[in-house]
């Protein structure tokens, strides 16, 4: 059981930690740009609005990831992970986003079964016993 606690705990840094790089990226794009004509239906910001909420939550994920890998504030690495897959399930699922495709929609759940799994690795990180130094 040792063994999978790692991985997972492995794969939800991995998971959250490109998220919010790839986050970053795109607000920094659109920022540079000068236009704020960034379009995420699934978030429920718009504009100027969206580009910088969009930047923060990239910060705040890189931030929570690379503090829980280094054993400071788990858990709020863990309420990053279960505020990811809230913004999914809202954003995709109850909100009026309309899918292209049987495609997409399978997509999305993938996606959502990712972060859902990666949340699992979150909490796995905050239960996990420090190590004896």
């Amino acid at each position: 059981m040792k063994v999978a606690g790692v991985i997972m705990r492995a794969y939800s840094y991995l998971f959250h930690f490109l998220l919010a790089l790839f986050l970053i990226a795109l607000a920094l794009v659109t920022w540079s740009g000068g236009v704020h004509n960034l379009k995420l239906r699934m978030l429920p910001w718009e504009g100027a609005t969206l580009t910088y909420s969009v930047l923060v939550m990239g910060l705040a994920g890189v931030a929570a990831t690379i503090l829980a890998y280094k054993g400071i504030l788990r858990p709020v690495f863990f309420i990053w992970s279960l505020f990811v897959l809230a913004m999914m399930i809202k954003g995709y699922i109850f909100s009026a986003y309309i899918f292209a495709g049987a495609a997409e929609w399978f997509r999305v759940l993938a996606f959502i079964l990712a972060a859902a799994v990666a949340a699992a690795g979150a909490w796995s990180a905050w239960k996990e016993q420090p190590a004896n130094r």
